[in-house]
């Protein structure tokens, strides 16, 4: 893991599992995978209580070494990212983490003594944590190298697919993310992203692999390469200009009675003719979660893009009921025709 995907397991962490304590939290992110926990959490907690006190005080750009010298923060990378994070997160989230900061704490007891804020002088923090690899849990686990791995087994495959974690939930024996795959398309990312769950980071990270692996990868490989590769698992089909790779339905969490999900596609590539594409690539990615025979949740995506039409397609069709909620979702890619 680099450190911006460390620094955001440990703030996954914090966020969705808010009464723990620090040293909980620390035992569950260590636990899940992650390499560096104590050291990530403790420089994430930093990070977000200078937020706090930005503009309030002067505060000091070193931190102090256990057993003596400092160190520039600068040159600390889970810090550095755990900054960078700290800028782009929610009041809320500043005020559940830079709230455990020692800094924090000390600036206030000074002011409730009295204290003015300029006339406080903050010294280095202290930062006792030593560099380790998680210890009682779960090995850290290689998306990249997993991704890799899965296009190899396909001979002839020279497609580069990109693999980004973006934490999701971190709790006590339960991991949650979504595993974007991503390939370069001209001077644009086609991104196929799936969600993942399981006791630690790995399992969650396999699950979201084979996801793609059943639902998407090839149809990547099919319509951005070369066509063999997707043989007896997508389906062509010309339209207009387009040559459209289909590839199956991913039915999750229950198993619904009978579907012609074909006439919803159908629908959905009139109404991409009717509004008229671009000839270049295209791609599309349909989801819904049925309840009670009702759409709890649906989602349309034309190149990554929300597509109202589409999500309206989804939501007016009449769904049928089933007594456990189920999920479908496709992938198709549109290749424009020489």
């Amino acid at each position: 893991m680099n450190p911006d995907e460390i620094v955001r397991w440990a703030h996954a962490a914090f966020v969705t599992s808010p009464e723990a304590s620090y040293d909980q939290v620390v035992d569950i992110v260590r636990a899940a995978g992650v390499p560096n926990a104590e050291r990530a959490c403790a420089m994430l907690v930093l990070a977000f209580g200078r937020r706090v006190l930005e503009g309030l005080v002067a505060l000091p750009a070193t931190y102090a070494i256990a057993g003596g010298g400092e160190r520039a923060l600068a040159d600390e990378p889970l810090y550095v990212a755990a900054d960078r994070l700290a800028h782009h997160a929610p009041g809320d989230h500043i005020k559940l983490i830079g709230l455990r900061s020692a800094e924090v704490n000390a600036v206030d007891q000074a002011l409730h003594a009295g204290s003015q804020p300029e006339n406080l002088v903050l010294s280095p923090p202290v930062i006792d944590v030593a560099d380790a690899p998680p210890s009682g849990g779960a090995a850290p686990f290689d998306a990249q190298a997993a991704l890799d791995q899965l296009v190899r087994a396909h001979a002839g495959a020279a497609l580069r697919l990109e693999a980004r974690v973006w934490p999701r939930r971190l709790q006590a024996g339960l991991a949650m993310l979504s595993l974007d795959a991503v390939v370069q398309v001209g001077d644009r990312e086609l991104a196929e992203s799936h969600v993942g769950m399981g006791n630690d980071i790995a399992a969650a990270t396999r699950l979201a692999i084979d996801k793609l692996a059943r639902a998407s990868l090839h149809v990547l490989l099919a319509a951005l390469g070369d066509r063999a590769l997707g043989e007896g698992q997508v389906e062509w089909e010309r339209r207009g200009e387009f040559d459209v790779c289909s590839g199956p339905l991913l039915v999750q969490l229950a198993q619904p009675p009978p579907i012609a999900f074909a006439a919803i596609v159908d629908r959905a590539l009139a109404a991409l003719a009717a509004q008229g594409l671009s000839r270049e690539l295209h791609w599309l990615r349909l989801f819904v979660a049925v309840q009670d025979g009702a759409p709890s949740s649906a989602e349309a995506l034309l190149d990554n893009e929300a597509w109202p039409a589409g999500e309206a397609i989804l939501r007016d069709h009449a769904w049928p009921a089933h007594d456990q909620m189920y999920t479908l979702r496709h992938f198709l890619v549109l290749v424009p025709r020489p």
